[in-house]
């Protein structure tokens, strides 16, 4: 290609193509009547009078970039060099020069594939460098005004609040108190909450049923700045199990973008079914457990005699469990804690397929929190305890034929869960005690990513007990 007497503009246009051309933003100027390679500029179209600073208008100009004016060195420019610039946006936020966005490879990619016979870019010096600084260029603009700043991601504070929980709650396993395990678990959640750096509402509490402490419903938590939360708090989930010193005991918190998390009024129950990745979308609890035994075991490529079903072990559920047993799929009775029996169908390591039965509609919202981190399902029917607590939940619009999805328990695709041992069980270890430490660990998790992390940490108890203000 003779580029010889040829403007940077028609340089450009030819190397870039016709189809590279409608790729380019709006704001994006290629001058057809400049010869300095360094007048492309960004920004929308502007007089005469904002070209140049005053002075020599050829040698020394200043370009307003989105947020940023550059000031533009043409002789500095073109022996390779950056210009200088005067930014007024955080500089950390912009890509370095050089960096190659994946938006803009295919950009690049063609205005490489034109440059074509005579390799016109050592003649205009439009090495590979500068080139992707010229792409980089090019979008600045955009970069500059289209740049978001992400949202604050909660989840490694959330774990604070449930390690601090644990640890307040581990000192009452096996001395049979419910009552006291649960009271100091929810004082230590509470004063971390608090830190925090959310506004938040307690929409589902926990309490109210077992008459015990509790952060109530409808209490504000967090340090009151953005962002604007719902919170779904369990101290304990495994009250029981705690004063008894039974596996499984866990601290639970999960938080949603306000307005998203299922409210479920007076219906402390709710009938149950979930599921993890594998399975999700095969479900149906209007159908009988049967069929959705052979749902899953065909989802996930299994005979129904391989799967095992976790369900609580209560009065209510035995026709439940001799109907699964009938199936041939095995049954594993838990005393208490169905959060964990929800979570447990997501985590390869416990062991369990599916979750069947009645269990506490708060402790089902929770679960869909972590399941929609997780990729698994759950879907519920609300099952009032009696006509006084069913006609007041229709008094106050409840449609309790309708299936509650996860979506529906949990909207939208930014939600968090953490959760940390009380007591060693099938997904968690619990607390462990020694000179003057104690070790925890946790789950913590995130919808929008789908990462689920496993944190083990080591507490010095002096040091965190004056930090925290908690006594542990």
């Amino acid at each position: 290609m003779n580029t010889r007497g040829r403007t940077l503009g028609a340089v450009v246009r030819q190397l870039l193509g016709s189809v590279a051309q409608q790729r380019l933003p709006p704001y994006v100027a290629i001058p057809p009547d400049v010869h300095d390679r360094t007048a492309v500029r960004c920004g929308p179209p502007r007089s005469a009078a904002h070209t140049s600073s005053g002075t020599d208008a050829g040698s020394r100009g200043q370009f307003r970039i989105g947020g940023a004016v550059e000031v533009v060195d043409h002789e500095h420019r073109l022996a390779g060099r950056r210009p200088h610039v005067r930014q007024r946006v955080d500089a950390r936020q912009q890509p370095w020069f050089g960096e190659i966005t994946s938006a803009d490879a295919a950009l690049l990619s063609d205005f490489q594939s034109h440059a074509g016979h005579g390799n016109p870019r050592q003649q205009y010096g439009l090495g590979p460098s500068l080139l992707a600084g010229a792409v980089h260029e090019l979008r600045c603009g955009a970069m500059i005004a289209n740049s978001q700043k992400p949202d604050r991601n909660l989840a490694m504070e959330l774990v604070r609040v449930t390690e601090s929980a644990a640890l307040a709650a581990s000192r009452w396993v096996g001395r049979g108190d419910k009552n006291g395990a649960d009271g100091a678990a929810v004082d230590a959640m509470r004063t971390v909450l608090q830190t925090v750096p959310m506004d938040g509402i307690v929409v589902i509490g926990e309490g109210e049923k077992d008459e015990a402490p509790m952060l109530y419903n409808g209490e504000r938590v967090g340090d009151g700045t953005a962002p604007l939360t719902d919170v779904a708090v369990d101290p304990i989930d495994g009250t029981t199990l705690t004063a008894l010193g039974r596996a499984n005991a866990i601290a639970v918190i999960a938080v949603s973008e306000r307005g998203t998390m299922f409210n479920p009024g007076p219906c402390v129950y709710m009938h149950k079914i979930a599921v993890g990745p594998e399975a999700a979308g095969s479900i149906d609890i209007t159908a009988t457990p049967t069929q959705n035994l052979r749902w899953i075991a065909k989802a996930k490529g299994e005979s129904v005699r391989d799967l095992t079903v976790v369900i609580l072990d209560r009065d209510r559920h035995t026709d439940l469990i001799a109907e699964v047993r009938s199936t041939g799929a095995r049954v594993k009775l838990i005393t208490d804690g169905d959060i964990f029996g929800a979570i447990a169908t997501s985590w390869p390591e416990a062991g369990v397929d599916v979750l069947f039965g009645i269990g506490g509609t708060p402790e089902g919202v929770t679960a869909a929190a972590a399941l929609k981190c997780m990729g698994g399902e759950i879907q519920g029917l609300l099952a009032p305890r009696n006509d006084q607590e069913r006609d007041e939940a229709i008094a106050l619009g409840y449609d309790l034929s309708q299936v509650l999805t996860t979506d529906i328990l949990v909207k939208g695709d930014n939600c968090f869960f953490a959760a940390t041992g009380v007591t060693d069980g099938e997904l968690l270890k619990g607390v462990r005690y020694l000179h003057g430490a104690a070790n925890t660990q946790s789950l913590v998790m995130r919808s929008r990513s789908g990462t689920v992390r496993m944190i083990d940490a080591r507490h010095r108890i002096d040091k965190l007990a004056a930090f925290a203000s908690v006594e542990y």
